[in-house]
């Protein structure tokens, strides 16, 4: 999965309706979300150095066959 997909997914969870999240549920996902987007910002950076992709995430090599 790619980032921008997995926190489209997370943004999503805390506002269904059949929403069983407790409230620290909705911090930890909220928490998740914004690393996330730390990550992806860390990667435009010049000075990051390419490490392995996250466990679960799509490595870029696999979507470009």
């Amino acid at each position: 999965m790619k980032l921008d997909k997995a926190i489209e997914v997370l943004k999503e969870l805390p506002t269904t309706d059949n929403n069983d999240l407790t409230s620290n549920q909705q911090d930890a996902v909220k928490l998740g979300i914004e690393a996330l987007y730390r990550v992806e910002d860390l990667r435009t950076k010049p000075s990051y150095r390419a490490e392995a992709p996250l466990p679960g995430e799509t490595p870029e090599e696999e979507l470009e066959k």
